[in-house]
């Protein structure tokens, strides 16, 4: 029997926690978090729109996340506030980069 019976079933229980940056993210779900690793506990939650899939980037204090909701973020990593986002032409599921103050995702 497998474990999962349905691709749905399978995104709600993907969770990946990074070690060294405690970025928490559930590809099935529209938060961004960030969590000690050892306890998977958020410290905060940002709600967007719609799936949050990619893998965040953490850069100088700030957490860039994408979303289906046509959306890249800038969240204060420390707290979890809205700092901007930026209105794409679609859903964004690749990681952005940082480059020279810039942000980069495709």
């Amino acid at each position: 029997m497998d474990r999962f019976q349905t691709a749905q079933e399978m995104r709600e229980a993907l969770i990946a926690v990074a070690r060294k940056t405690g970025i928490l993210s559930e590809p099935s779900s529209h938060t961004a978090k960030i969590a000690k690793p050892q306890s998977v506990k958020p410290f905060w939650t940002f709600e967007c729109e719609d799936e949050i899939r990619g893998t965040p980037t953490y850069h100088d204090g700030v957490l860039y996340v994408g979303a289906y909701d046509n959306n890249m973020y800038a969240l204060n990593a420390a707290n979890g506030e809205f700092i901007w986002k930026y209105a794409a032409e679609g859903g964004i599921v690749s990681q952005p980069e940082i480059y020279e103050k810039n942000v980069f995702f495709g």
